[in-house]
């Protein structure tokens, strides 16, 4: 093989896997608890429920599956995203999306049951 053929090779392969790897995205902790808390304030409720929220249902980890199928920073039910929000349950993985979904359903709960 010519230098060119592997460099056209090589292309084509990052080329196919280009969007996955720019899909592959890491958060680490401190970024998400900053995520929960910026979340948190926009909507008016208390950081720290926010974040115990977070740490006891995925421990900040974004991409957190549990066995009854909640995705995410907030564990949100793919039902509940699609049929409360209208938000396709393939964005659960982002956590920008899944946290305000998140804080969003927590104050609706709040205002409900008080």
């Amino acid at each position: 093989m010519t230098p060119e053929s592997i460099i056209k090779v090589l292309c084509l392969c990052l080329m196919f896997l280009a969007p996955t790897v720019s899909a592959t995205y890491f958060y680490d902790t401190e970024d998400i608890k900053q995520r929960v808390i910026s979340e948190a304030k926009r909507q008016n409720l208390a950081p720290s429920l926010a974040l115990a929220i977070a740490k006891v249902e995925s421990n900040f980890n974004p991409n957190a599956l549990s066995h009854a199928g909640a995705k995410g920073v907030m564990q949100i039910m793919p039902r509940t995203a699609e049929q409360v929000f209208g938000v396709n349950q393939g964005r659960l993985f982002e956590p920008d999306v899944n946290i305000k979904l998140g804080v969003t359903f927590i104050k609706q709960l709040l205002e409900r049951y008080e």
